[in-house]
């Protein structure tokens, strides 16, 4: 953002943004366009030359840790740590070199090493993370331009997501013993919630009368950090009403009337779920999978699942689409009259 705007006075200003991403002004002291317009270049050519003079001095792990503390305030946990991933992975193969440095060649071939030895997902989310610190970059005046315009993304293949069958869900169930963790896993597979919901949602989210939740951003961030409203079925509100007779947290999910630690919840799923005899590739975040799929199975438009789900594009609820051969070979029958 950089123009020019004639104020009352008669008198020419040039409007900018400054190092803290916000809009200033300065005056160029002249009544004339053409003398205003000459200020305009000198003052563009001057910012271009700081900007410049700026992004030489600070090398990648200095900016990236200053990132990672913007990160920490303004992203959800999850978010936070795949950047503190990624970071390590950046830092062991770029070193600590500037900024300036950092170019649509060097970042290439970093992204290309990664597809060949690791996997195209984990070179997508260097990609990402790559992208997201040179964007936070410019608007801190650090860098002009962003190189991972310049950069192809990599394609990531598609993957089925995961989910039980409802007579593998009724054999896992049988195997969890935990009371606490069986109330998660049922309230999860009929609400469609990720864990990092589950755990932290209260009892001051419950609308008992009108029978949803609303995910408010207090205690946990949503992913896409939008206020909702999850409606709840039978299922979902009678785990609840057992909750509330045998649990006096604050927290509608504990463990021993304490928080869940996502490491834990994890660990004993996998044990029940090897007990179970069952696929060890399934993991808790299978769950919200399975809501999914099972409400498709019963054909449940695919705008409603997205809805329900929460995702900020339909496409992303495509994936759910596989298991709808039939509903789709009935559509195409209609065409035999």
């Amino acid at each position: 953002m950089l123009f020019l705007s004639k104020r009352n006075n008669g008198i020419y200003y040039v409007y900018y943004k400054n190092n803290l991403g916000k809009r200033a002004c300065i005056s160029t002291k002249c009544n004339k366009k053409s003398e205003a317009l000459k200020f305009l270049s000198d003052f563009k050519y001057q910012l271009t030359e700081r900007k410049l003079k700026k992004s030489n001095s600070i090398t990648l792990d200095k900016c990236f840790f200053e990132f990672l503390k913007y990160s920490q305030t303004y992203h959800t946990k999850n978010t936070f740590n795949t950047y503190k991933y990624s970071f390590n992975v950046l830092l062991r193969h770029f070193g600590s070199i500037p900024l300036a440095d950092l170019n649509q060649k060097t970042i290439s071939e970093f992204i290309q090493d990664r597809i060949q030895n690791v996997s195209s997902r984990n070179a997508n989310k260097m990609y990402a993370t790559l992208s997201a610190v040179f964007k936070w970059g410019i608007s801190m005046g650090y860098m002009t331009d962003n190189p991972m315009t310049a950069v192809r993304r990599p394609k990531v293949p598609e993957k089925q997501p995961l989910f039980f069958t409802e007579i593998d869900f009724s054999i896992f169930l049988r195997e969890v013993t935990n009371p606490d963790l069986k109330d998660l896993i049922c309230f999860a597979v009929n609400t469609g919630l990720r864990s990092g919901e589950l755990i932290a949602l209260t009892w001051e989210q419950i609308d008992f009368k009108n029978r949803f939740l609303i995910l408010d951003n207090r205690k946990a961030i949503a992913k896409s950090k939008k206020v909702a409203s999850v409606p709840l079925n039978l299922n979902a509100m009678q785990v609840l009403t057992d909750r509330q007779i045998k649990t006096s947290a604050d927290i509608v999910f504990s463990y021993r009337n304490k928080p869940w630690c996502q490491k834990t919840i994890c660990r004993k799923f996998k044990e029940y779920l090897i007990k179970a005899g069952l696929n060890p590739r399934l993991h808790f975040h299978s769950l919200r999978h399975t809501f999914a799929s099972w409400l498709i199975q019963r054909r449940v438009p695919i705008y409603n699942i997205s809805k329900l789900l929460r995702h900020s594009n339909i496409k992303t609820s495509e994936i759910y689409t596989h298991l709808l051969p039939d509903q789709l070979r009935e559509s195409v029958e209609k065409l035999n009259n």
